[in-house]
Parts: C-alpha cells; structure tokens; sequence
C-alpha cells in the first residue's frame, strides 16, 4: 500500500501554514491511520459530480481538491492519483474529517464508497483529517508494511517542515517516536551526520553545516524555489535529496545544479584567495565526492 500518498496530503497542509501536527500510527492488524490538524478535506457537494468532494478525491484520479482551486491541493505533484490509488489498493479505507464544527466519516469498501454521514460536532477550531487504510492483500507480495520506511519518509518530512511536530506510534510493539526539527534542513543533516560518524554522546562538537534557502525569485511562481544543506565530514556520506517532498533517490536537474553551484562557489573563493597551486586544477568531483547534502 503507497502510504506515502497519505503522508503527502497531511504535510501539504503543514507545508501550506495550515497545520503543524502530524500523527502516524501502525497498527497490530497491519492497517495504518494517517492523521493531520489540518482545514479537513472538503466534504461540500463537488459542483459537477453531484457526490460529497472527499469521495472525489479518493474515487476519481486527477481529481485533487480542484473543486477549490487551490485551496485543497497535493503536494507531491500527483493531483490526486495517490490517495485514489492506496484506496483502491485497500480492503478497506476509513476518513474522518472534522471540518467548520461538524464531524463526518466516510469509508470504501474495496475502493467502493459506503457514502458520507455526519457523526458529529466538534469546536468549529479542531479540524483537521484522519484516514485509515488496510491493504489488500491480493496486490502485494506481503501486506506488512516496513516500519524503517515510513520512519526514515517522516524524519526527513519533518526536516523539511521546520516547526511541524510528527509523531510515530508502532501498535505491536508500543514505541512512540517524535520529530520536530526547528532549524529544518541544517538540524537534520547534522543529526544524520552525528549518526554516519558514531559520534552522538551528549555535547559532542557541532559539525559544521552550511544551509540556505532561494525563494520568491523573479521568473518563477509563488512557493517555488530551492533550500538545501552541505556539510563536509572526513568518513561519513550522507545525500538525499527531495523535489515537492518527494524523495529523488536517482538524483536529477536539482542534484546537479546544486553541485555544479558548489564546485563554482568553492573554485572562486580558493582563485580569489590565491590558495590553489598554479598548476593545480580544482574539478567538481574533488568538491562534490566530499560533500554530505
């Protein structure tokens, strides 16, 4: 089951200033509850379908929250196909909104919906979604979903979400774990690196980290723009990279401009400073080879 599609619809909320809490929880019969504190998703009649706009959302692909224009949107870029698709992929998905002081439920039977019902009220300032889905297991391998995955997607969500608290719950064996990374990229990267050394003692020294962030550029749409953090620590490699919250294990075009900007800034603070040998010529690999991102 794509999990990620879920978390990706909580953090777009966070990412948006609209929520700042996230809960994820395993649970013993191998179902997962994604929860956030979000504006909950639209439960209004969708102005062309004629049904509830959650049902939309998780029955038409490519539907996303365009019923709203951009008021309800996903992050990843998908418009919609993930949380569509980890519906149809599931036995069973259950979505509970609470919304403008109302309270409502929805589930699907094997993708069908069961229709939308209102269970509720709530203080019209709690709001917020939760959704819980048990996978089918006639379309995976094994069902069991990887504790270590979602663990690593939501420490490096939460990195890229400074100021957003996200908390893990693992049912079966009654661990709780939370991230909340105030300085977002440069805290996460230092933690990483502080494990890839074996050098995590309590007022151990601080590695140094070089983090920045390139926004509202001229050219380029509201919100779109780069962050990033570069560290260089003899013996360990870390480097992951994202685009839309979206991890890019392949790299890509932001992999690559980001070294290639490296390697130029690095070349021309050593040829201003007069510190590389006449004969000697720096190449992006000596730069790059060295560096944790």
């Amino acid at each position: 089951m794509n999990v990620q599609e879920m978390i990706d619809n909580a953090c777009d909320e966070a990412q948006g200033g609209f929520a700042d809490r996230l809960g994820v929880i395993m649970h013993a019969d191998g179902s997962v509850t994604v929860e956030d504190n979000g504006r909950g998703i639209p439960v209004d009649i969708h102005p062309t379908k004629g049904v509830p706009a959650i049902e939309v959302i998780f029955t038409i692909p490519h539907s996303g929250g365009k019923f709203e224009g951009k008021a309800y949107r996903i992050a990843g870029g998908l418009h919609g196909v993930g949380v569509t698709v980890t519906n149809a992929l599931s036995k069973r998905l259950e979505a509970t909104v609470k919304r403008a002081g109302r309270e409502y439920a929805i589930a699907f039977d094997h993708g069908v919906s069961q229709g939308l019902t209102e269970v509720g009220s709530c203080a019209k300032t709690h709001n917020g979604t939760r959704v819980r889905a048990w996978p089918d297991p006639r379309y995976f391998a094994t069902a069991k979903i990887k504790r270590a995955d979602v663990e690593h997607l939501l420490r490096a969500r939460s990195a890229m979400l400074p100021g957003v608290r996200i908390v893990f719950q693992d049912e079966e064996s009654g661990d709780t774990r939370e991230w909340h990374y105030a300085n977002g990229l440069e805290d996460y990267l230092r933690e990483q690196l502080f494990e890839a050394i074996g050098d995590t003692a309590p007022g151990a020294p601080r590695q140094a980290v070089f983090a920045g962030a390139r926004s509202a550029l001229p050219g380029y749409d509201a919100g779109e723009g780069a962050e990033w953090a570069i560290g260089f620590v003899e013996g360990a490699s870390v480097r992951e990279s994202f685009v839309n919250l979206i991890p890019t294990p392949g790299g890509g075009m932001h992999e690559s401009g980001m070294r290639q900007a490296l390697f130029e800034s690095v070349k021309d603070y050593a040829t201003h400073h007069g510190l590389m040998p006449a004969k000697l010529a720096l190449q992006s690999e000596d730069v790059s080879h060295h560096a944790s991102y």
